[in-house]
């Protein structure tokens, strides 16, 4: 599964590097119980993305919640590879950066910050159940990068 360290590659210079600093990923506190499917920790990350994302950007929240798109629908892909299988190489090399810089709270404000530039450019508050669905778990892979982190950086 080359996705798997599809977002660490550019970084390192050897693919063999790349699946060290992916293996050694995997025993961090923030990868662990997803990789462990620890659903206790893993339902408590949900919660506090949901009450995040109801602060940062209720709009999108209450429609999401109104149609019965809950975050274990779209989020667990999106926080297990860091958004590297949803999003084109350019924007997941700047997702792993955002995490090895900030750490584990980027992965929220990034997750709210691309539901908040979905709403912007494909109005994801005008959609019904099916078409949010599938805008969530497949992200288009030109979405504009620069407006992205612009909302990224909003949260």
């Amino acid at each position: 599964n080359r996705w798997l360290t599809r977002g660490i590659s550019p970084i390192c210079c050897l693919e063999s590097q790349a699946f060290v600093t992916f293996a050694n990923m995997m025993n961090s506190h923030y990868f662990l119980p997803f990789f462990s499917m620890d659903m206790r920790v893993i339902n408590a990350r949900f919660a506090v993305f949901q009450h995040f994302l109801s602060t940062n950007c209720a709009n999108v929240s209450v429609h999401l919640e109104k149609h019965g798109l809950q975050p274990d629908m779209y989020l667990l892909s999106w926080f297990l590879t860091l958004f590297a299988k949803s999003v084109n190489i350019d924007v997941a090399s700047r997702m792993f950066d955002g995490y090895f810089g900030m750490g584990e709270i980027f992965v929220y404000r990034a997750a709210i910050g691309l539901l908040k530039h979905l709403n912007q450019q494909f109005g994801l508050v005008q959609m019904e159940f099916d078409e949010c669905f599938e805008l969530l778990t497949h992200v288009p892979q030109d979405i504009n990068e620069e407006h992205l982190f612009s909302c990224i950086r909003e949260i």
